[in-house]
């Protein structure tokens, strides 16, 4: 991220700090396209858009496609963010593709929600949306538009204090809803210097045209084109591309021409036609190969990679090697643009419509949706016939994938075998997220229409442990009982150590801790005979945490000394984090504070950072705080942990008793008064945040050097800036500022904010002018 050397151990990021920076590189917000060109005109609504907040909690802005809607959004968003500190989350319904029942699931997974014991998902995101100061911006809404307005007008009756911005081409039609009807962008009536200048059609023509100069000689032309675009942004833009490919005069006498041609026959409103047509135009200035690309893609939704983009597009028509060109030649005609993350690619929603029309023109949707879910069910193909664990890594690939996992098996009815491994990957995100309730609707669907003993081993290994963590101790009972039943009907040795490893896991929470033993022994015993040494690993951690209920503090170690090297290695199994969580617990078990806490904390740089295993950890240096008489810093770490974890997921009674027992303990050292600050504390407190806190809040009293971005906000702090006026300046949120600023405290051994000024008069203020951190 930052351009440092790695080291030889084969780490991603060279420090924790970089790895936060691409975590917030990739949510920031939503993970919207990255443009190198600036935002243009737009002033008048984006003032009218900052207006209607000091009044209405709903703003929509509608218009026909390519308008603006959701440039105009975010950089409304920009702006109300930087004056009212309130983060932003963004639900994008494009990928959505029309089906009603995942609004809900893309609300709550963007809001970082897992279900909670007892609750609807709607009822967990007002929970917690009644403990946050949160501005939602919902894009992309027509095609969902009912259920959309349903639930966002639940949100804000239940939510006095949430905000939503949203856009769509159909308003949502909700009580106290602010509507701002975006048109064109203004042509000017004439080609004097003054119109020119103040036209925001022109300035965006002239802006977007490579090594274009606009004279007195060219001017016509491109008010021309930008009255036949009705100023649509994105037509203008599309026409723009092609300079210096194109003369601006050469541009105009093609739109004109291809207007003509349509004039008579095309009955859609202007302003719509218009957009089409310029889509049209540049498409028609492509390459048949580059046609075919662009038409292939639009199955696509999200961003996507090259590998991705190749497996859809290439075939025994379109070599693979040749995809690397075509879509670069589609993103320099702004037909694709850049993703947040380097090497990344979107499809505007206006231009997918568009290209899946050609590719239903040219007959080809069903083979390139086939080739699709071809390669998807190939990412897991490994993942299925091996037993008990997963990579990491391609848990955090099928991640990136979901959307287009969700839209591929709703294709790929044809092959049941191959809708159901999508099922599983489909599965596997949304227990992670801690969406429990969809995951057994999903599999009970999957369940129904699997006959292979594999697949069906599989789902029923998830099933078991989804009805754990839901506290159905019976049904998951049975789930492992048929598992096993068909593993030894089979003779299958995967699906044996699949079903004796969970049932191990079913019958712990159960508290059967005998017969969880048997099943440990057989699945070690299956795994050794595999000579599967990740496997090994998953019994050995899980038997490990047994040792540990049961009080066998010498076992315990023992078990998990033996695992954990599988689990830091380069690229580890996924459950990493609870392997390292478990090592933490039997160091606390023993009385190492400081053991635990480097267990706890390692496990933070190796799990993704809103995994669910996250609040177990952060748990984990709750106690660790907790045992060392800092109660303050012991409540910060459980309420993060509560706040992430929403669902009681499962974990031993014991270790539950303990955590409760502590954060009693600190809450009444703390005092009410000290309990409600540090609660208030932690309400605008993200994902990140809390990873962040976690990482540097024990650094007490090191003397560790401060970072460059600590360094300037110790600098503003001097100067008197609130931890708000701070966020703004350094393009952050409060919160964020809040846990620097701990870490700050913890690194230079004071207490105060004013002690910290003091220290920053001292050994910043005569080395550093203030304006190198404004």
């Amino acid at each position: 991220m930052c351009g440092a050397a790695l080291a030889a151990s084969g780490r991603r990021y060279c420090s924790n700090a970089c790895r936060q920076l691409a975590y917030r590189t990739r949510r920031s917000p939503g993970g919207e396209p990255v443009r190198p060109d600036g935002f243009v005109g737009r002033h008048n609504e984006l003032s009218q858009v900052q207006q209607a907040f000091e009044v209405y909690r709903l703003v929509t802005l509608t218009g026909p496609g390519g308008v603006g809607k959701t440039r105009l959004g975010r950089e409304a968003l920009r702006h109300i963010t930087g004056s009212r500190a309130a983060p932003v989350v963004e639900v994008d319904l494009a990928v959505v593709a029309g089906d009603d029942r995942l609004v809900a699931q893309s609300f709550a997974a963007a809001l970082g929600l897992p279900e909670r014991h007892g609750m609807t998902l709607v009822e967990s995101m007002i929970d917690a949306l009644n403990k946050s100061r949160v501005l939602l911006f919902v894009d992309n809404c027509e095609h969902v538009v009912e259920p959309c307005a349903v639930l966002v007008d639940t949100l804000l009756r239940r939510c006095p204090r949430l905000r939503v911005l949203t856009t769509s081409r159909e308003v949502l039609d909700v009580t106290g809803e602010f509507v701002l009807r975006l048109g064109g962008l203004p042509v000017p009536e004439s080609v004097a210097p003054g119109a020119l200048k103040g036209s925001d059609a022109v300035r965006l023509f002239v802006d977007r045209a490579e090594g274009f100069e606009l004279t007195q000689e060219n001017a016509p032309h491109v008010v021309a084109v930008c009255t036949a675009l009705d100023g649509n942004p994105l037509a203008i833009e599309l026409a723009a591309r092609q300079i210096p490919a194109l003369a601006v005069e050469a541009v105009h006498e093609r739109l004109v021409d291809r207007f003509d041609l349509i004039a008579g026959r095309d009955t859609a409103p202007r302003r719509q036609r218009s957009l089409s047509d310029a889509i049209s135009w540049s498409y028609e200035l492509l390459s048949p190969a580059e046609r075919t690309a662009l038409a292939r893609l639009s199955v696509l939704t999200g961003q996507f990679d090259l590998e991705t983009a190749t497996a859809v597009c290439a075939d025994e028509t379109l070599p693979a090697d040749e995809v690397l060109g075509l879509v670069r030649r589609l993103q320099s005609t702004s037909l694709l643009v850049s993703g947040a993350d380097t090497g990344t690619y979107r499809l505007l929603e206006t231009i997918r419509r568009y290209g899946k029309e050609r590719l239903r023109e040219k007959g080809e949707t069903d083979a390139t949706w086939d080739r699709l879910a071809t390669w998807l069910a190939g990412l897991l193909e490994l993942c299925v016939e091996q037993p008990v664990w997963f990579p990491m890594e391609t848990h955090r690939r099928l991640v990136a994938q979901a959307d287009n996992l969700y839209a591929a098996a709703r294709h790929a009815t044809g092959d049941v075998d191959r809708q159901t491994v999508l099922s599983i990957a489909i599965v596997r995100i949304w227990m992670f997220q801690g969406q429990f309730a969809e995951s057994q609707e999903y599999l009970r669907a999957a369940l129904a229409r699997t006959a292979s003993p594999r697949l069906r081993c599989v789902l029923l290994g998830y099933a078991g442990c989804l009805s754990t963590l839901q506290g159905d101790l019976a049904a998951a009972t049975s789930a492992m009982e048929e598992c096993l039943a068909i593993g030894q009907a089979a003779d299958d040795v995967p699906s044996l150590l699949d079903g004796h490893y969970t049932m191990a896991f079913v019958q712990v929470a159960n508290q059967r801790l005998d017969v969880a033993t048997r099943h440990y022994a057989e699945a070690l015993a299956l795994a050794r005979g595999l000579d599967d040494a990740e496997a090994v690993a998953m019994v050995l951690d899980r038997m490990a945490w047994k040792a540990l209920v049961e009080g066998n503090l010498d076992e315990a170690e023992r078990l998990v000394r033996q695992a954990l090297p599988v689990f830091l290695q380069p690229s580890p199994p996924h459950g990493a984090g609870f392997a390292l969580h478990n090592a933490g617990s039997i160091a606390l078990a023993r009385g190492d504070a400081d053991e635990a806490e480097k267990h706890f904390r390692t496990a933070l740089t190796v799990v993704t950072p809103d995994s669910i295993e996250v609040s177990f950890v952060l748990d984990g240096l709750g106690m660790v705080a907790a045992r060392r008489d800092e109660p303050k810093p012991a409540m910060r770490f459980f309420l993060a942990a509560a706040s992430m974890r929403g669902l009681r997921f499962f974990n031993e009674p014991t270790w539950r008793r303990q955590v409760a027992t502590s954060f009693s303990d600190a809450r009444r050292t703390v005092g009410q008064s000290g309990a409600d600050d540090i609660t208030e504390e932690m309400v605008d407190l993200v994902c990140e945040d809390m990873i962040t806190l976690a990482l540097h809040a024990a650094d007490t009293g090191t003397g560790e050097p401060l970072d460059d971005d600590e360094r300037a906000i110790v600098t503003l702090t001097l100067a008197g800036l609130t931890n708000r006026q701070i966020a703004l300046r350094r393009g952050i949120s409060p919160s964020t500022v809040s846990a620097r600023l701990r870490s700050i405290r913890g690194k230079l051994a004071v207490d105060s904010r004013a002690e910290i000024a003091a220290w920053a008069q001292e050994n910043i203020a005569s080395q550093s002018p203030l304006s190198q951190a404004m």
